[in-house]
């Protein structure tokens, strides 16, 4: 969330009351000043807004102009925290809201001061140029993409500096980019492959100028991305491992649902999202007697007494997400996969698929799965083999790249098997890598919303057999070739190294210090009990490695926390903070820490994440030490602390529990600030945040 001075908005002003305005004004104003909305005055005072959303809209239903929204929320210049509540909700505040993204601040007597946006492309912007320093480019740069930075406005003068920083950062590690102004993007959208902006206003301007505009760049090839995500798509690990399996002879074909010139993919998007609103509710959750009819079709009656999506349960082994074993009537795991009906007893290759809720079959029996439809369709067609479900489900534990990479690197493939993969990262360009983009299958059958849940990988066996048949079409070619040659594939299988050590630490000398500390924080804000555990730590050992949990399961967003550490220990030397990745305190390894709540795994998923960082991560980087403050009140940091205490002396690592630091007879805590911040109570506040804090915390970022 940032908060925008007037004098930097977009604004037309009016000169009588009318309800619409051309879209030549609306362009004009919009390539002169990139925002999420134009604000439209009536006479000093603030008269409507017309968003993007809005604009975009009415292009796409032929009308002359865009209504002027009239009925718009805004707020007051001191309510910040209200502005926070109105762009995220959730348990704990850090879901961001889809159907708002900007709010105006007025005076009392209606005039428009400035307003909030989202997402905060400043602390971005900070948070890519840390994880920029530490990243090894070289893979990137060999692949030879064009890069396109736009350059903010000159009305923006910290953001510039930032900018200028960004490319020198690049420029150091031989990846060279093009600089250009707002106003020529189009230009360079037919020949770049990626263009970088700094804030969500300046991407979505862009987005909807090439869509809209009568030749604004409809041929464009680039793919439009945020600072913050270039950074962490620089470091995606998928293309070399990829390329790795390639060279040693396995076929690997990506596929994707990705919009094309019809605009189905998109209008599709629209329709079960339109469907998952009329119902009220989350349908993940559970499906209505209506839904379910329409969604199960002639096995509804089959599926009568099934809950779905299914139940199952994951577990993290050496850094890799595994279903636990199960068997019921409907679905069944053993060995890690989901088992694949029709497979063959003699087979020539296998063919292992990798992916998410689409993959693992979340909506469907192991008969209708994706891999065993496939199987059943390879069996008819005669290249005899053997397809294996190696998916696992979005939303338990957050499966993500990270988490499916770690599957395909512990797989034990061998030269001439073929790997499917889910290509997760719309914006990642994979170069030969083949990909498969299934909307094109998806639009010559016309499937309904109605086979759909919430969103397009929470799909019905009807939109499986489609995507079965068309992956089948895709191998046939490969699979009717005969496998030469059946030797091991030779792979790094340690997913912990390959995927986050060498993301951020390729440069990290452990020789070069005899005592290396490190700590886990969250820092949902950052408090002077946080810098005070830093200070601590840092007089015992020769440098600290302090890990920032990156999971947006906070009030405050990973971004909005990275900064707030790197500015509070900005003075300290022997520091490096870095986010903690999907190893470290994740959902993924340890979901009961965001939950704030015991199951019956959360001992296990506490020794499993404890471990993993003892076997896999200190010995890397030299760690003798980690610090923690004590808990002497929340339960699921209490059970964590005792584990390391039992753990790490095991492995060479002493624990260091630090005192909590106290204001008075009040110990210094987030959830103290977070209170304080509700009651606005900013004296109080003051006793606890330092001054670095305070002003991300009220935006004084400007």
């Amino acid at each position: 969330m940032v908060y925008t001075e007037r004098n930097q908005l977009a604004i037309i002003e009016l000169q009588r009351e009318q309800d619409a305005l051309p879209y030549e004004a609306l362009f004009q104003i919009l390539t002169e000043r990139p925002s999420l909305a134009v604000y439209v005055e009536l006479n000093g005072l603030l008269y409507g807004m017309i968003t993007l959303g809005r604009i975009r809209r009415a292009w796409e239903n032929h009308l002359e102009c865009v209504e002027i929204n009239r009925h718009y929320s805004s707020i007051g210049a001191d309510e910040a925290m209200r502005a926070r509540k109105t762009f995220y909700q959730g348990r704990n505040g850090a879901e961001r809201r889809k159907n708002i993204q900007v709010l105006p601040v007025v005076d009392a007597g209606g005039r428009l001061l400035g307003d909030y946006t989202g997402m905060d492309g400043l602390l971005s912007m900070e948070y890519a140029l840390s994880l920029l320093k530490g990243i090894n480019a070289a893979p990137f740069v060999k692949r030879g993409f064009r890069l396109v930075l736009v350059s903010p406005r000159r009305d923006l003068p910290k953001r510039r500096r930032q900018f200028l920083k960004l490319k020198e950062i690049l420029e150091e590690k031989g990846i060279l980019a093009e600089t250009v102004e707002f106003s020529q993007v189009p230009d360079r959208a037919g020949s770049a492959d990626y263009i970088l902006f700094c804030d969500e206003g300046e991407l979505n301007t862009a987005r909807l100028l090439l869509d809209c505009v009568p030749d604004g760049g409809k041929n464009s090839r680039a793919s439009l991305i945020l600072y913050q995500k270039f950074a962490a798509l620089l470091s995606d690990s998928t293309y070399q491992i990829l390329e790795a399996l390639q060279e040693q002879g396995v076929y690997v074909l990506t596929f994707a649902f990705e919009e094309d010139e019809s605009g189905f993919l998109k209008s599709l998007n629209n329709q079960i999202e339109n469907r998952r609103r009329r119902a009220g509710r989350n349908l993940c959750a559970g499906l209505t007697p209506e839904i379910r009819d329409e969604f199960l079709l002639e096995l509804r009656e089959q599926y009568a007494d099934q809950k779905l999506p299914l139940e199952c349960s994951f577990h993290i082994r050496d850094g890799v997400i595994q279903p636990r074993d199960a068997s019921t009537p409907f679905f069944h795991f053993e060995y890690g996969l989901r088992r694949t009906t029709g497979q063959p007893e003699c087979y020539e290759r296998r063919v292992c698929m990798f992916g998410r809720c689409l993959v693992v079959g979340t909506y469907t029996d192991d008969r209708h799965t994706v891999p065993s439809l496939l199987q059943e369709k390879l069996n008819c067609a005669g290249p005899r083999c053997k397809v294996e479900n190696w998916g696992a489900i979005e939303n338990s534990r957050g499966m993500g790249t990270e988490a499916m990479l770690s599957r395909l690197l512990t797989a034990p493939l061998r030269q001439g098997d073929v790997v499917v993969l889910d290509k997760i990262n719309a914006n990642l360009k994979l170069g030969d890598v083949p990909n498969l983009n299934l909307t094109d299958s998806l639009r010559r059958r016309q499937v309904p919303e109605t086979w759909f849940i919430d969103s397009i990988l929470h799909c019905n066996h009807k939109v499986n057999e489609i995507v079965a048949e068309s992956v089948c079409e895709a191998l046939l070619p490969v699979l009717r070739r005969p496998a030469k040659d059946r030797r091991p594939v030779r792979e790094d299988r340690d997913p912990v190294r390959q995927l986050y050590l060498d993301r951020y630490f390729h440069d990290f000398d452990r020789a070069a210090y005899e005592t290396v500390g490190s700590i886990v924080m969250n820092c949902n804000p950052f408090t002077f009990g946080h810098r005070h555990l830093i200070e601590t730590a840092l007089e015992q050992v020769d440098f600290l490695i302090i890990f920032v949990l990156d999971e947006d399961l906070s009030l405050f967003s990973f971004e909005e926390r990275f900064a707030m550490v790197c500015a509070g220990t900005a003075d300290l030397e022997r520091v490096r903070v870095v986010p903690s990745g999907s190893f470290i305190l994740s959902n993924m390894t340890f979901p009961e820490y965001f939950i704030k709540e015991t199951d019956e795994e959360v001992e296990e998923n506490t020794e499993n994440d404890v471990r993993l960082f003892a076997e896999k991560i200190a010995p890397r980087l030299g760690i003798t030490h980690r610090f923690a403050g004590e808990e002497p009140e929340d339960p699921v940091t209490n059970i964590y602390n005792q584990a390391m205490r039992r753990i790490l002396p095991a492995y060479g690592i002493r624990l260091v529990e630090i005192p909590r630091k106290k204001s008075g007879e009040e110990i210094v805590s987030a959830s103290r600030v977070r209170k304080y911040l509700e009651e606005n109570d900013l004296d109080r506040l003051s006793m606890f945040v330092p001054d670095s804090t305070k002003k991300i915390l009220f935006y004084e970022n400007k």
